[in-house]
């Protein structure tokens, strides 16, 4: 099968860590024997120096291979904040001329585009320019909160009803996009997968020594941007009222990841006379993810809102259990209590008693393994290759 994955989520020369799910997905079904071009557009920016994250983007490659797959990064008109309703028109314009290149070397059976508004509808209108199908995979933001944007809603109805199949990422988002769904269509829900060979169990004390953190004690890891959704002020204070309570030795907490928040954390930790159990490493590799997970006694995932979070998988596969907020795409994930204790509402409060029962419990790490490795990158692409072979 010949496939044109396009999505502006694929990692780039700048964004390294980006859509590490998607180029897992994408390395699987080629693996699997599919032939498959990427195109991943990326922000328009004139200037090459002088604007630091801008003028780095400005010098990405427009053309390169990753491993065995060629990628494309066509430049997008994208303006930040501002003009959203225009994204996919723009992105279409932009985008359909390195399309037809490809088409007059290399043929294509159908485009697989990821997020539904802006990529899903340029997707859409140029496999009807172009005379080809496409499918669409709905990851988060699209599904949870795009269709109650009011000048968003008829845009992803339009991707919905044209896209040969829709697929997304877990049963809590195919259910969130029931309220646009056409009559008579399914969502098919594919799971992102988790590479088992990256993600292992490694010697805890081994872990530590190479991060030069602590052999004593307990340790939690938070991995993601530090962002509002994240709800990384939670675990913060967690840390707080398990001091309060008192009764053993404080955890230590590490997060990983770097964003807008970063200040504003930065001050409560100090406000809260945390400095010696709370530390914000920055953003780090996806090679040194599972030393930090293998490191900790658990993962805190306080997030208020997830597609499919991959970070609770990849910690299964290391074999540390998960600590966090009730949501149902994590519950799809780490089903309490055997990997996971999950907190609703989750406060610091509630988040500390869960810390203590997640440290308190002892966790069969050959069962966390297990239940991870039902979810290979193989196994998907089986799955969804299956599926698009079913498309007439």
């Amino acid at each position: 099968m010949r496939i044109l994955v396009f999505t502006t989520l694929y990692p780039n020369d700048v964004e390294t860590g980006k859509g590490m799910f998607i180029r897992h997905r994408v390395q699987a079904l080629s693996r699997a024997g599919a032939k498959i071009k990427v195109v991943a557009p990326v922000p328009y920016f004139p200037f090459k120096k002088g604007f630091g994250r801008w003028s780095r983007m400005a010098r990405i490659a427009y053309q390169r291979m990753d491993d065995k797959v060629e990628v494309f990064h066509p430049r997008t008109l994208f303006t930040p904040k501002l003009g959203m309703r225009f994204y996919g028109r723009w992105m279409k314009w932009c985008c359909q001329p390195t399309v037809e290149r490809i088409l007059k070397t290399h043929p294509i059976d159908l485009i697989d585009a990821h997020f539904i508004y802006p990529d899903g509808y340029a997707a859409y209108h140029m496999a009807k320019d172009l005379d080809l199908k496409m499918v669409v995979t709905a990851r988060g933001t699209d599904a949870h909160t795009y269709p109650s944007m009011g000048f968003l809603r008829g845009r992803l109805q339009r991707v919905l009803q044209g896209a040969k199949r829709v697929f997304a990422v877990s049963r809590s988002l195919a259910s969130d996009l029931d309220c646009i769904l056409p009559v008579g269509r399914a969502v098919v829900v594919t799971p992102n997968g988790v590479d088992t060979v990256l993600f292992r169990p490694l010697s805890r004390t081994a872990a530590r020594s190479r991060l030069h953190l602590q052999q004593a004690g307990k340790i939690l890891v938070g991995i993601g941007r530090l962002v509002p959704i994240k709800s990384w002020d939670l675990a913060i204070s967690a840390l707080a009222h398990l001091r309060d309570l008192g009764g053993g030795d404080l955890p230590s907490l590490y997060l990983i990841g770097d964003g807008e928040l970063r200040k504003r954390l930065e001050r409560k930790i100090v406000d809260l006379g945390l400095v010696d159990h709370v530390f914000l490493v920055g953003e780090r590799s996806q090679v040194e993810l599972p030393y930090w997970l293998s490191a900790a006694d658990a993962l805190i995932h306080p997030s208020q809102r997830e597609g499919w979070p991959n970070v609770v998988l990849e910690a299964l596969a290391c074999g540390t259990p998960v600590v966090g907020r009730d949501i149902a795409s994590i519950r799809e994930v780490a089903p309490s209590p055997e990997t996971s204790i999950l907190k609703t509402p989750l406060t610091g409060e509630t988040l500390a008693q869960g810390v203590r029962e997640v440290l308190a419990r002892g966790y069969d790490r050959k069962a966390l393994l297990a239940h991870a490795h039902n979810y290979s990158w193989e196994q998907v692409a089986t799955n969804i290759l299956g599926e698009l072979k079913r498309i007439h």
